[in-house]
């Protein structure tokens, strides 16, 4: 089948880029490098998996997501306050920074380092693009059906597109 004719669907490898915007402040490209990812797999957010889905290679599309597509909605119970020597010395200290904490079951859990105090740091367990619609322009730059062993996976082994 000739790449022109795929279509962006489940099990197929999907090669674009996007520029990326929310309540209006540009976020980001992932311009120089395009991300690529298998289709119906959930390794981008929902909201977007749903928009791009039936694209060609070539195709462009400028779409808003929701945040209940995307990051979810922010909750306001989702942070803490710690006192600064309560944070570990051997991690650094600098705004917006990501963290992995582990909560009592175990479970990894990202958080971001929100406020910087001198006595205090605060934690939100919010994504900080959530409560946010998310606005996407895109371009799909390849397509392929993913291999057995990438779909098995959950990884992307071979990148030619």
């Amino acid at each position: 089948m000739n790449e022109t004719e795929l279509v962006v669907k489940e099990n197929m490898v999907v090669k674009l880029t996007y520029i990326l915007t929310a309540d209006g402040e540009h976020l980001g490209r992932c311009n120089p490098d395009p991300i690529e990812y298998i289709h119906g797999h959930d390794q981008v957010i929902p909201g977007f998996e749903n928009k791009v889905a039936g694209m060609k290679v070539g195709g462009m599309s400028i779409f808003l997501v929701k945040p209940q597509d995307a990051y979810g909605y922010r909750e306001e119970d989702a942070t803490i306050v710690i006192p600064k020597t309560e944070y570990p010395a051997d991690l650094p200290q600098v705004l917006g920074m990501e963290l992995q904490m582990i909560n009592e079951d175990g479970e990894e859990l990202p958080a971001w380092l929100t406020d910087i105090s001198d006595d205090e740091i605060t934690i939100d367990f919010n994504h900080p693009l959530a409560g946010k619609i998310l606005e996407f322009e895109v371009e799909i730059l390849g397509l392929r059906p993913a291999t057995q062993d990438e779909i098995e996976n959950g990884a992307i082994q071979n990148s030619d597109l």
